[in-house]
Parts: structure tokens; C-alpha cells; sequence
């Protein structure tokens, strides 16, 4: 169903992957960020999320800096800290607008391993500051505990 023409129909599938998918449909699953429309590329990433597995991790983590950022920063937001290691692997990507977005979901799951990495990520681009400053200061105090 997922390589249905009819995206509708392929919305469906993926909806109900989301309850009751596993790890066997996630090749098929990743498959779709590349080939479908948006709709089901936002389905598909919050199935990879729901799964949880790295390979799924990685394969929304490449959509930070395309069109579909809001959709893939709050998918890999909802993986909470199991994400960090690859977003934060988007803090040395060549495009810009992925290195940003990847401070942005740090600044909501990323543990204290984060903040040499974003402060590394401020120093190779200082386009990126004001993000990585919000993401640092706010992984601080969660540290902290506020």
C-alpha cells in the first residue's frame, strides 16, 4: 500500500503503521521520504519516529534543511535524546539551513554531550549563534533542572 499511486491510499497505510508498524516495514517506510509527496513524507517520518530506530533517526535527520524541516524537526523532537547523536551529526552538514534546524531540535533533546559540539558548530558558522546559543542555554538548564 505504500507504493500505491494514490497518495490517499498510501496516507492510510501510514497511518496505520504509526500504531502498529514494526521494524520489518522500515525499509519501506524510508523509501517513501524519497518518492512521495509531502503528505506522506510527513506520515513517514512520525512512522520513523514511532519506531525508533537509528536507521529511521537518520533518514529524517537528512531532511533537516529541506523543505520539509518544521515536519522533520518535530518528528525527531518526539525521539527525544536516542536522536542526539545524529542530529547533532547535522551540525557539520554543508547546508547551512540543516545546521540550524539541528540546534533548534537540540535545544529540545539534547543532553550536556551537545554543547561542545554546537559550540564548534557556532565557531565553523556564525550564522548560526543566536540557535546554538538558545539550544546551549537551554540543554544548561535542563541540566540544572528548570
Amino acid at each position: 500500500m505504500l507504493d500505491d499511486s494514490d497518495e490517499f491510499t498510501c496516507l492510510a497505510a501510514l497511518n496505520a503503521l504509526e500504531k502498529w508498524g514494526t521494524l520489518e516495514q522500515l525499509p519501506a517506510v524510508i523509501k517513501v521520504l524519497d518518492t512521495r509527496g509531502n503528505l506522506c513524507v510527513t506520515a513517514a517520518m512520525y512512522v520513523l519516529a514511532t519506531l525508533g530506530d537509528e536507521r529511521g533517526t537518520r533518514a529524517i535527520a537528512k531532511r533537516l534543511g529541506q523543505g520539509e524541516d518544521h515536519q522533520a524537526i518535530f518528528a525527531l523532537q518526539k525521539m527525544g535524546p536516542k536522536a542526539e547523536i545524529v542530529v547533532a551529526e547535522q551540525l557539520t552538514s554543508s547546508n547551512q539551513r540543516a545546521r540550524a534546524a539541528a540546534c533548534m531540535v537540540l535545544m529540545n533533546i539534547g543532553t550536556k554531550q551537545s554543547i561542545p559540539l554546537i559550540e564548534a558548530a557556532i565557531r565553523n558558522d556564525p550564522s548560526i549563534r543566536q540557535d546554538g546559543e538558545a539550544a546551549i542555554n537551554a540543554i544548561q538548564a535542563r541540566v540544572r533542572g528548570y
